[in-house]
């Protein structure tokens, strides 16, 4: 990528903030392939480019959590889905793991990821004033 196509990258990641910058990268990494904010941000940018963007999204990142009590900041769960969510079947490349059939959601996955957020939902109620 061309030093002027980096510029304009990161200028508009540095004029984006808070929920908006949040549903930005939300956007780049639910495209489903590998062009996702860290390929652009550690394989499409230049050294100098990429610090700049970093930069921008930490400092981001802590205005943010400033804003919420620690109950309330938003969660995300971000996890690989072969042999992590669900079997590959031991099916190159997608993974190794053969003890379950391909597709297989694990045992156990689904609740700890709802284990997680509900975690966090009480805590939420735990805080409303009665």
């Amino acid at each position: 990528v061309m030093r002027l196509q980096q510029e304009v990258v990161v200028e508009l990641l540095e004029s984006t903030t808070g929920d908006e910058l949040r549903m930005m990268k939300d956007v780049l990494d639910e495209g489903g392939d590998f062009y996702n904010l860290h390929k652009l941000v550690f394989h499409d940018l230049d050294p100098e480019m990429y610090e700049r963007a970093l930069r921008h999204i930490q400092k981001e990142g802590r205005r943010m959590a400033k804003q919420y009590a620690p109950h309330k900041a938003p969660i995300k769960i971000i996890s690989d889905v072969d042999d992590t969510l669900y079997g590959s079947g031991g099916h190159f490349p997608a993974g190794c793991d053969e003890r379950f059939p391909k597709s297989q959601v694990y045992p156990g996955v689904l609740a700890l990821f709802k284990e997680i957020t509900a975690e966090r939902t009480m805590k939420q109620k735990e805080k409303v004033p009665k």
